[in-house]
């Protein structure tokens, strides 16, 4: 970390021979790494219709659950019968997506807040850091479960 010290005028300096911090990932860049394994489609259900329900305040939470569980269960549906929505090479097979899919999007709500944000004691920080986890631990997941011979690429 750069040291900074005031000089007679009050004014911060600083040492031009601190190196500079390390530069840390932005929220963005966490939330594209758990994207990738969303169908697209459902990302932008789940935005309209969250947005949507807002027109009835009374039962906002019964439906806030209603849109995420519909949307959640639609996941591997997607990734299995609408062609496009998954990547398929050595590294990425259809059957390793569907499983992502199912883990990225309750993330990805978890840390937008969704329905999770009436549960009490439910902070913003605590989706931040499920996010953060997630994508950290998911790269290890897929290296881990890509070796199994059930996710395995087959060419077709």
């Amino acid at each position: 970390m750069r040291e900074s010290n005031q000089d007679k005028t009050g004014k911060l300096s600083v040492d031009p021979n601190t190196p500079p911090a390390p530069q840390v990932p932005g929220r963005d860049v966490y939330f594209d790494r758990i994207l990738k394994f969303v169908p697209a489609p459902l990302i932008a259900g789940y935005a309209a219709a969250t947005g949507m329900i807002t027109e009835d305040p009374v039962n906002i939470q019964l439906l806030s659950w209603v849109v995420f569980c519909v949307i959640w269960t639609m996941c591997p549906l997607y990734v299995i019968y609408i062609p496009g929505e998954a990547q398929q090479n050595e590294d990425c097979s259809k059957r390793f997506h569907v499983l992502a899919s199912i883990i990225c999007f309750p993330v990805w709500a978890f840390a937008l807040g969704g329905p999770f944000s009436y549960i009490e004691g439910y902070r913003p920080l605590y989706g931040a850091l499920v996010l953060v986890f997630a994508s950290l631990i998911l790269p290890l997941i897929q290296k881990m479960v890509m070796k199994l011979e059930f996710f395995k690429y087959k060419a077709v």
